[in-house]
């Protein structure tokens, strides 16, 4: 049952309570967690019936919010930030899922870490695929990762540029050279961790069995030019197909309401049953393993912060901006996660400001004007953090941060670009937490949510943020698949919440309304099985990591998108939600992106709902973006300057993952070129919409609260004219 029913509604408005939490498992469930720790199978019915459903309905009526217990000094108190002592006890177990399963011996065939740090360092033999697509030829060069067999310079457009170029923070190397080093090992570790899993000359050791068919999803004439032209490809199998098989065949075709977890789960997958989320809590662990490690965090932050002041004056950090976690009345994390176990997210907001009373405030999450908090005798009053209307603090960003549904957590994107959107606006940055789609594991009592888990903790939580902010105060952003969250919540809000008495019409003053923008990065907002197909959206084939000789075409280094495909993109989508709920076309709100135009109407429909969209020209879902795009301009009148829409040189969802710490911050001196950065134009995009008058499309935020030095430092010099919409 959705945990959200068991909260009382007894209490009045504004009542106190204690932090929203999951049901408690029964005896009934434990004792069956731990039959199949023995080697018991379990079956999905059985775990729903014995206390725990991971696939719960969307909110339908607004009596299930239960907005009256929420009141708001719980929303806004201080949650709990994870400590070093967490992250001692995190490292551990982290490491453990990550190396240790399905199987511990170090395998290639047998074990994802192993045979992505396999394929990383010595799968470059001509059979090898991951070699055969991103290696320096000749093939046989032992050792992948020494610079004789990968160059320091002869590739690119004018062979001027290497793979080692993004380590070069000080050299006087290009921006674009450094993002395209980047992107480059992100596809080779991407393609590594998901295909081939060995050598060719090692194949007969340690290829128990080939798979000849690795997609039984896609045709053999739509499969990746590179099977066929491999030297290999009659031995080539897939590494997750073989260690987590995808929940294809009879089954999935004819039973359209099979979900994740699929039955599957520990010890099952290691039975080889279908356990996709196995890959998905694998994947989760190998993410984590670098977060957890202790103290990197606060290092991290700290560092984009402006280092003590070393580098406070430059634009990019945030001296001027810090952070406190949010509890879990504002999100949840899941149990294979290292946040504290109250850590609903973080609030990134201004270090000091001036409260309505004229006083100034330092260290204290800025409160918008309406809050109210409440004494030991239940009476009301204003908290000295409340704001004046428009004043920094004022308005709120609340960021779905991307995961593909099992990786990352918000803790990472508050350094990645958290504390610099804050700066840069002055206003509150909330980036929220959901549970990510793992699987239960030996040490949790249960395994991730699923849909619709997070969709409904974040209409709960958005709609507390309009009451407390008001619609026009409030901005709903995401990346990746938190773009997609972002987007099916609002649907949801606008096109499926009810009243909670049956047969009354809520009038449209009584109906949350739409946030002043709706912003968007890299948005995969579309699950269903039709994603996946490149006759459909060519860009899923044009733009994957290609079958590239570099020795031979050098020009086409650190190009294309970073994300495996078919392999490891057909995983996300069937670890999230149903086939059902996938590829509904009336009500989906797993694939948002499939709402009818109707709906899509209702979003801009005497709203004023202003709309941000970025993708890049690299990504392998830039088709998919631009079905989005083309449906959201369509709602909103084309002609329109309801819907913005931005293309930039990128691959997906870099500016948000790493991109703008990673290329950007970690520069200095003559490698230090933002306006020549694609990802810095992708930001100079975002603030240039927040700044700009509303008759113009934008949402007319105050330039004189925050720095906003992005606009005028980071303003792209374009060698060429930009992609046009």
């Amino acid at each position: 049952p959705n945990p959200l029913h068991h909260w009382s509604s007894s209490r009045s408005s504004h009542s106190s309570m204690e932090a929203p939490a999951l049901p408690r498992p029964t005896a009934a469930y434990l004792r069956q967690k731990r039959e199949e720790h023995r080697g018991a199978a379990p079956q999905q019915a059985v775990m729903q019936r014995n206390g725990y459903d991971p696939n719960p309905e969307p909110i339908k009526k607004f009596g299930d919010l239960h907005l009256d217990e929420l009141d708001d000094e719980k929303f806004l108190a201080n949650g709990k930030d994870a400590g070093w002592w967490n992250d001692l006890i995190s490292y551990p177990r982290d490491l453990c899922y990550a190396f240790c399963y399905p199987c511990p011996m170090c395998c290639p065939t047998r074990n994802l870490a192993c045979s992505l740090a396999f394929n990383m360092c010595c799968g470059v033999q001509a059979c090898s695929d991951v070699g055969w697509r991103f290696m320096w030829h000749p093939e046989f060069c032992p050792l992948g990762c020494c610079t004789p067999c990968l160059p320091c310079t002869g590739l690119g457009e004018n062979g001027d540029q290497g793979v080692c170029d993004v380590a070069c923070i000080c050299c006087n190397v290009s921006p674009m050279a450094r993002q395209q080093s980047f992107t480059y090992w992100l596809q080779r570790g991407a393609s590594a961790g998901s295909e081939d899993s060995a050598a060719g000359c090692c194949a007969k050791f340690f290829r128990p069995k080939p798979v000849p068919y690795p997609w039984p999803h896609l045709p053999p004439d739509r499969w990746p030019p590179q099977y066929s032209s491999s030297p290999c490809s009659m031995q080539l199998f897939s590494c997750c197909c073989q260690l987590f098989p995808l929940p294809f065949g009879d089954k999935y075709d004819n039973v359209a309401q099979w979900q994740p977890p699929y039955g599957g789960g520990f010890p099952c997958s290691c039975a080889k049953e279908y356990d996709p989320n196995g890959l998905a809590s694998t994947a989760e662990a190998l993410a984590d393993v670098a977060t957890s490690i202790p103290c990197l965090f606060r290092c991290c932050v700290t560092y984009q912060q402006g280092c003590c002041g070393l580098f406070g004056g430059r634009t990019g950090f945030a001296p001027n901006t810090t952070y406190m976690p949010a509890n879990m009345a504002v999100g949840e994390s899941d149990q294979q996660m290292n946040d504290a176990r109250d850590c609903g997210g973080y609030w990134a907001f201004p270090k000091s400001f001036t409260n309505c009373n004229g006083e100034t405030v330092c260290g204290k999450l800025p409160t918008p004007p309406n809050t109210r908090f409440k004494d030991k005798d239940g009476n009301e009053f204003a908290p000295n953090t409340n704001v004046a209307p428009g004043a920094p603090g004022s308005k709120v960003i609340f960021w779905a941060h991307g995961s593909a549904w099992f990786a990352g957590q918000s803790a990472d994107f508050l350094y990645f670009f958290g504390l610099f959107l804050s700066e840069q606006t002055g206003q509150t940055v909330l980036i929220g937490e959901y549970p990510l789609a793992s699987e239960p594991r030996f040490c949790s009592k249960q395994g991730g949510f699923f849909f619709a888990e997070a969709l409904n903790r974040w209409v709960r939580t958005y709609v507390k943020l309009v009451e407390l902010y008001g619609a026009e105060n409030v901005v709903v952003a995401g990346d990746s698949a938190g773009a997609g969250l972002a987007l099916a919540t609002l649907l949801d809000v606008r096109c499926y919440l009810k009243p909670s008495f049956p047969g009354i019409e809520l009038p449209d003053y009584l109906i949350p309304g739409m946030p002043a923008g709706l912003l968007l990065i890299s948005p995969f907002a579309l699950l269903s099985d039709s994603s996946w197909d490149p006759a459909k959206f060519p860009s899923m084939e044009k733009q994957a990591p290609k079958n590239v000789n570099l020795g031979k075409h050098p020009e086409e280094f650190g190009l294309y998108d970073y994300l495996p495909y078919p392999n490891g993109y057909t995983y996300v989508p069937v670890i999230y939600a149903s086939k059902y709920e996938r590829n509904r076309l009336d009500k989906n709100l797993a694939s948002p992106t499939f709402a009818t135009p109707d709906q899509f109407h209702k979003l801009f429909h005497k709203t004023g709902l202003k709309v941000f969209v970025n993708y890049g020209e690299q990504e392998i879902l830039k088709d998919q973006d631009k079905l989005l795009c083309d449906k959201l301009r369509q709602a909103a009148g084309w002609g329109s300057n309801q819907v913005t829409v931005k293309i930039t040189a990128n691959p997906h969802d870099l500016p948000c993952v790493g991109g703008l710490a990673a290329l950007q911050n970690v520069s200095f001196g003559p490698a230090n070129k933002p306006g020549h950065s694609s990802v810095c134009k992708a930001w100079h995009e975002v603030l240039s919409w927040l700044a700009e008058d509303k008759g113009k499309g934008g949402l007319g935020w105050d330039k004189t609260i925050g720095s906003w030095s992005a606009l005028e430092d980071w303003k792209p010099v374009c060698a060429a004219p930009p992609p046009q919409y």
